[in-house]
């Protein structure tokens, strides 16, 4: 699917990741967890094409918003972050991947992100809410501080709301920032304590070499390899 975006909202999620709204031409059909190849062509420069996740859900289909990272994202993140403008308009292609969740995948899962992995988990917890469904939610979330962790507010906020969404939270660095949560990476005595008694389909995304560790532990602890899907971001 080919369409054109106009960006219309630019916010400061985190000290290094900004979310940005667009409005789409038409509706957009995608399974949440999918990306999306927005090619953005500076005036007077090679166009740019950047892939990125999708955090919206599919169930408001007449916007996409992306959360993205400017340090390390490569030259398609940075423009995004210093030069994007409010009214751009963006050619964009997709989606693509086969990291996603659907009605009927499962009715227990477990999503573990590490950093800006959230991404793909933010749209399919959006759109369970939304549309209500009967599924056991269980969110494993690790960030190097307080401050990094993406979407902690609306997080919590829907944990409130629907008894069948259950977060946890980590931090590796929490510095001077307040926080009485977990410290620490996500290691063995925190998967247990998280993962439901029952049958689920484990998801796994974040930077280089995490999701394949965490495969790993989740395999000592009993998981079968093929209950468990991963991706990693780079």
């Amino acid at each position: 699917m080919e369409l054109t975006a106009r960006l219309t909202s630019i916010q400061h999620s985190t000290p290094s990741v900004k979310t940005f709204t667009f409005f789409v031409s038409r509706g957009f059909t995608f399974l949440p967890g999918q990306w999306i190849d927005l090619w953005i062509e500076p005036p007077g420069e090679e166009p740019l094409i950047g892939g990125f996740t999708l955090v919206s859900p599919p169930s408001q289909s007449e916007y996409m918003e992306l959360a993205i990272k400017g340090i390390g994202g490569g030259r398609a993140a940075s423009f995004m972050h210093n030069k994007a403008k409010l009214g751009d308009l963006f050619h964009v292609e997709g989606p693509s991947g086969e990291f996603y969740f659907k009605e009927g995948m499962a009715n227990s899962i477990v999503l573990i992100a590490g950093g800006i992995g959230i991404n793909p988990f933010m749209s399919m917890i959006r759109y369970i809410n939304d549309t209500n469904l009967d599924i056991k939610t269980t969110l494993i979330y690790s960030a190097k501080t307080p401050m990094e962790l993406l979407f902690r507010q609306e997080l919590e906020a829907i944990q409130r709301r629907n008894g069948r969404l259950r977060c946890y939270f980590t931090v590796s660095s929490p510095n001077a920032e307040p926080w009485t949560g977990n410290v620490g990476r996500i290691e063995e005595t925190l998967l247990r304590t998280a993962l439901p008694a029952k049958k689920s389909l484990v998801y796994v995304c974040g930077p280089p070499g995490m999701p394949t560790q965490i495969a790993e532990k989740l395999k000592g602890l009993g998981v079968g390899e093929q209950d468990i899907l991963y991706e990693e971001w780079w």
